[in-house]
């Protein structure tokens, strides 16, 4: 066991884990990113606060927790099974290890464990929120010691599938013996997988049983994965009887993992003999050697291109990402939403219709690769007697061809699908080619900026670079700012439109500026072996770049997401009244505590905020005029305003809608004594 735990902190030190480097930059860098992510958990914990009451209405507890931990075992699969391999066998440590003498068993063992690690990060972001909530709502001491130790344990079983399906393939068949082969064959392996079980899970969401059938919901969720039946019934007993499922599905867990070494121990060798980084090809011909002339633009864009083809890690994450994704995202549209109808002519959803588009068409993320691709030969930039520019346009050249054929790919089908007007669709198409050519332009400019050019790997210049989350990141605020300031301002269809040119267009300049007056300064100043006080230099200012992101990110997110997402939810049982408006801003009160209900037009003046208010919408706790401080909740400045007073407090309500209000009133003045 020492062993095994000193040669599992080796393999973690040395990098086996995404982010373990000796490069500081590259730990803060991975630090800005697990902090980026906590919007995202706030937003799934929110969704799940405020949907508990139907969840539990519909006793659909165990159907939503058992999918959400047989979704988190598909992704682990998908997205863990080139992960897998690369440990496994194309590490660099691999073969240093078979020479030293640890058994083969002990060498898969702490491989495991860090890969394991990894799919803790997936399990995180899928199966933390929702468990949380589900135990701060309604869990016991049963469901939390089970609730912890089924988190602990349920990454077992996807990694065991992910490993036992790598070392079949590899030791029975030589063809996979490449690495270059393999990598791309598993990227399209996850990616027949993912629409394998997408696809046909949206066809058949129609046919579902009934809702009341919480048990035949459950069943069905957990049908890729039968082991999360138990998990499920484990944590949501509630009883001692709870920790006998807790047993079983440890049991399952332990007897896969043990498999899994029984299997290795006999095959893991089998598999690593032979393997080889890459293939090289010789082709004999007796013809002399032929040259073309063409513009230097097109040559230096055509380089890229070929490097691009005939590297098959940026082939799979750059060129095929960018042809798949587009159709993934129709046929997912097409399937579940084919009903929606587009708003004709309206500023706002042309604003968001250009941000989807130019979202996915750049999601091949060439342009903010395009120098890190090159790796250490990128310094051969300043020995070309070729301009700076003319070398920046040509890098910025396949970026920008194969996001416009993206935009293509997905603009015809959505057009068939959901038939807007022409002027929504030529304004869109119109504004998302210009918002294509300035965050191409953007993200190069990154790339010149911060380059990653020190990787043993070719996919570490794409997966793990920093450019292109920086670059979504920004493109996201940038391209949905303008919906915000247009539902703001409250503009018509073509001062609207006039305003979302301009600022497009003011993008595109300013982008354009950045690349082409800095660029060149930047890409001839490119040298991998810079001097420790460049690099420090140039690390601090890529933290303060990416902090203020981030922060920006952070800021600009939770506030969208209270302004255009939170909304008062209001539920009255038998014995109680809840009111939730997003995390942390809930409220109840019971129903005999009730001594007073009545409307009131106007609302008197409020103060004391600790909670959120933003124009109309008032949400937590307030000090108002006349009545002291209690729970205030109201979307719209105009009446009628409800006031609940009760014993030890008061809430006041308002909705958009004032029916809704009305109806509320009505619901509530037979427990009190109306004013």
């Amino acid at each position: 066991m020492n062993k095994y735990g000193a040669l599992t902190r080796v393999l973690f030190k040395n990098g086996a884990m995404p982010g373990q480097t000796d490069d500081t930059r590259s730990k803060i860098v991975l630090l800005i990113v697990a902090v980026a992510f906590l919007p995202l958990l706030g937003v799934e914990a929110a969704a799940f606060w405020n949907s508990y009451g139907m969840i539990t209405a519909y006793h659909l507890e165990g159907a939503m927790l058992t999918g959400l931990l047989t979704g988190a075992c598909v992704t682990m699969v998908l997205l863990g099974i080139l992960y897998v391999i690369s440990t496994y066998y194309f590490a660099d440590d691999t073969v240093l290890l078979l020479t030293m003498p640890i058994p083969p068993q002990r060498i898969l063992a702490a491989k495991f464990t860090v890969v394991l690690l990894f799919q803790y990060l997936i399990e995180v972001l899928v199966v933390l929120p929702g468990l949380v909530v589900l135990g701060i709502r309604g869990g016991n001491v049963f469901y939390w010691v089970n609730a912890i130790l089924v988190f602990a344990a349920l990454p077992l079983l996807p990694t065991v599938v992910c490993s036992v399906v790598s070392i079949l393939i590899m030791a029975f068949s030589r063809f996979f013996h490449n690495k270059d082969r393999v990598k791309f064959l598993a990227g399209l392996l996850a990616i027949a997988l993912s629409l394998g079980i997408c696809i046909p899970m949206q066809l058949l969401g129609d046919r579902s049983v009934s809702i009341q059938d919480s048990s035949a919901l459950m069943n069905k969720a957990a049908v890729l994965f039968p082991s999360n039946l138990l998990a499920g019934h484990a944590i949501l007993d509630g009883t001692a009887v709870s920790l006998l499922w807790l047993v079983a599905f440890l049991l399952v867990s332990a007897a896969a993992v043990a498999v899994f070494l029984l299997l290795g121990n006999r095959l893991y060798l089998r598999g690593v003999v032979g393997l080889s980084q890459t293939s090289v090809g010789s082709r004999v011909t007796n013809e002399g050697l032929r040259t073309k002339r063409r513009p230097a633009v097109l040559s230096l864009a055509l380089k890229d291109w070929r490097l691009l083809c005939r590297t098959p890690a940026y082939a799979l994450n750059c060129l095929l990402g960018a042809l798949l994704v587009p159709l993934i995202m129709v046929v997912t549209f097409g399937v579940t939403l084919h009903s929606i109808a587009i708003p004709h002519a309206d500023a706002i959803v042309i604003s968001l219709c250009v941000l989807f588009l130019a979202f996915v068409s750049m999601t091949n993320v060439v342009s903010p690769t395009a120098v890190s691709r090159d790796g250490p030969d990128a310094n051969l930039a300043r020995l070309f007697p070729v301009p700076m520019k003319v070398q920046i346009l040509g890098k910025l050249i396949p970026g920008l061809g194969l996001s416009f054929a993206t935009l293509i790919i997905t603009t015809i089908p959505v057009c068939i699908l959901y038939r807007p007007d022409a002027l929504t669709a030529v304004s869109a198409c119109g504004l998302s080619a210009i918002s294509l050519i300035t965050f191409n332009m953007f993200g190069l400019f990154l790339d010149l900026a911060f380059p990653k050019l020190l990787w043993n790997d070719e996919t570490a210049a794409v997966k793990q670079n920093f450019n292109v989350t920086i670059e979504l990141l920004v493109m996201a605020i940038l391209l949905g700012l303008p919906a915000f300031l247009l539902y703001k301002m409250q503009l018509n269809l073509q001062n609207g439109l006039l305003f979302l040119l301009i600022y497009n267009l003011v993008l595109l300049e300013a982008s354009a500026q950045l690349l082409f007056r800095k660029g060149p300064e930047l890409l001839s100043g490119i040298d991998p072996s810079a001097k420790p006080a460049k690099k420090a230099a140039d690390r601090r200012k890529t933290i303060r770049v990416t902090l203020g992101v981030v922060f920006t990110v952070a800021v600009l997110g939770m506030v969208g997401w209270e302004i255009f997402f939170v909304h008062t939810d209001v539920s009255v049982t038998s014995s109680e009244v809840t009111v939730s408006a997003g995390l942390g801003e809930s409220s109840s009160f019971a129903l005999s505590q009730i001594q007073k209900v009545y409307l009131k037009d106007t609302l008197p003046s409020v103060s004391g905020r600790v909670g959120f208010s933003s124009g109309a919408q008032l949400r937590g706790s307030f000090v108002v005029e006349g009545l002291g401080r209690g729970h205030v909740y109201t979307e719209s400045k105009k009446g009628p305003f409800l006031f609940v007073i009760y014993k030890g407090g008061f809430t006041v309500l308002n909705f958009n809608d004032s029916a809704k209000t009305n109806h509320l009133y009505a619901v509530l003045r037979q427990y009190g004594q109306k004013a």
